[in-house]
């Protein structure tokens, strides 16, 4: 995979590509990503991409990441490890 500089700018598909997800949703939340709307294409910086996701991992740090659910899972996972 090519690394990127902070300080370069993706497109919509690059960046989809990159996330491992559907350009459908990365277009759903482009705004929350910094991306900018040029006319029909979406370009995204991706220092701020990384900065997303960085601020996004120090706010959920010790607390489930898909609710209730998730952590009974993780327990019982936690509980069945043989000794």
């Amino acid at each position: 995979m090519k690394h990127y500089s902070p300080d370069e700018f993706l497109t919509l598909k690059q960046l989809a590509r990159i996330l491992k997800l559907d350009p459908r949703t990365v277009k759903r939340v482009a705004s929350q990503l910094g991306g900018r709307r040029m006319g029909q294409c979406w370009r995204f910086n991706w220092g701020a991409v990384l900065e997303y996701f960085h601020a996004d991992i120090e706010t959920r740090q010790g607390r489930p990441l898909a609710g209730p659910r998730s952590a009974r899972w993780e327990t019982d996972r936690l509980q069945n490890v043989p000794s």
